[in-house]
């Protein structure tokens, strides 16, 4: 490949519209349309599995949950130093 980028740069070869460096390195010509894989192998799921969402309102409710006892108990100290 790096003979044909020399080539290139000196002006010995030239290229035809669908052809570039890699296809002619290659020796094989791009392939134009549509790819489509076969199911054999491995997919992005099978490997990573699928992703674990989280409901926002179980967020929010722990989230309110965790500041409300920390209110209260600040309180309960705040009542027990002033009695």
């Amino acid at each position: 490949m790096t003979d044909l980028k020399k080539q290139v740069a000196d002006g010995e070869i030239s290229f035809q519209s669908g052809e570039d460096i890699l296809t002619m390195a290659l020796e094989k010509p791009e392939h134009l349309g549509r790819v489509q894989a076969t199911s054999d192998g491995v997919t992005i799921t099978s490997y990573f599995g699928r992703a674990k969402r989280k409901s926002i309102a179980i967020d929010i409710e722990n989230i309110v949950e965790e500041k409300v006892d920390k209110i209260v108990t600040q309180r309960m100290i705040d009542f027990k130093k002033n009695s």
